[in-house]
């Protein structure tokens, strides 16, 4: 909902569960936790942003020794409260709009990586990742596959079916 009510509600849930888990060594894996549009929680109402901000800074902070990772996907940083980007230790920053916004983000980031992420294209980021020496400009590797047309018979329309059965 526009409050963030359920999705941090559930969020809250599972990260504690997973969290129980991984505690009890009743999951021997890693696990990769993904929150995609986190935003949405922290944008909203006051005790559902708190509540997930607490929640997340815990679980982030305890889940180091037990081998739980975040992915916390936002559209800007500024929407990131400031003690959970303290808690990241990588980031990816795809092109952002402000070099406010990239301070924010990597502040070890060199002017020039900065100037130049201002015009970076899909696949292109500023990687810091944990204990690197320096950040660096990151690109996604070209996809090995081409897409060709393997029909010799051109595919027909919906639009083509009904015309040949009217005919």
């Amino acid at each position: 909902n526009a409050g963030g009510r359920e999705y941090g509600l559930f969020l809250s849930y599972m990260l504690s569960k997973v969290y129980d888990l991984k505690r009890h060594e009743k999951i021997s894996f890693p696990i990769v936790n993904i929150v995609d549009e986190a935003q949405d929680i922290f944008q909203g109402e006051k005790t559902i942003r708190d509540a997930a901000t607490s929640t997340m800074n815990e679980i982030i902070r305890k889940g180091r020794s037990k081998d739980i990772g975040f992915v916390i996907a936002v559209q800007s940083v500024s929407q990131l409260p400031d003690s959970v980007l303290t808690n990241l230790n990588t980031r990816f920053i795809h092109r952002q709009n402000s070099n406010e916004e990239l301070r924010k983000a990597i502040p070890s980031a060199s002017q020039s990586l900065m100037a130049n992420s201002l015009t970076f294209g899909p696949g292109e980021a500023l990687a810091s990742i944990f204990e690197a020496r320096s950040v660096v400009h990151a690109e996604m590797a070209p996809s090995p596959f081409e897409l060709i047309k393997t029909s010799v018979e051109p595919r027909q329309t919906l639009g083509d079916q009904i015309d040949n059965k009217q005919a």
